[in-house]
């Protein structure tokens, strides 16, 4: 019976090691909430990606996505205008591509990946 008792209870206390009880945020109602202001939001490219945000670019063969991508990373790393338009707040040093189009050939002679870029900025490449 003891040994039941201690199965019981360790499992009891499993279950609530695992399972930790669901706390719901605080109810507001539709007035309130649309009442208080917006936070300001930081972004990576004005008006385009919100900084900590993702980005996923898709379009039909032959679209220009791959230039795009090659505006982007250079605006992203240098701090001009996106697309002659966006501005990009905070430069980064290091930027990650993921492509699951392009060969690695391809990637590798594609002209995004001469010249000056390589010096100045980590650039990792995932073929997917």
């Amino acid at each position: 019976m003891t040994k039941l008792r201690i199965n019981r209870e360790a499992n009891r206390r499993l279950d609530a090691e695992e399972h930790p009880p669901v706390i719901l945020p605080a109810v507001k109602n539709l007035t309130n909430l649309l009442a208080e202001p917006d936070a300001p939001t930081p972004y990576l490219i004005d008006r385009l990606a919100p900084d900590g945000g993702r980005v996923m670019l898709s379009a039909q063969y032959k679209a220009g996505k791959t230039i795009l991508v090659e505006n982007l990373v250079r605006a992203l790393v240098d701090g001009d205008l996106f697309l002659d338009r966006f501005t990009v707040p905070s430069p980064r040093r290091r930027v990650v591509i993921i492509d699951n189009e392009l060969s690695e050939n391809t990637l590798r002679r594609h002209r995004l990946f001469r010249g000056p870029l390589l010096v100045a900025v980590d650039v990792d490449v995932d073929e997917l």
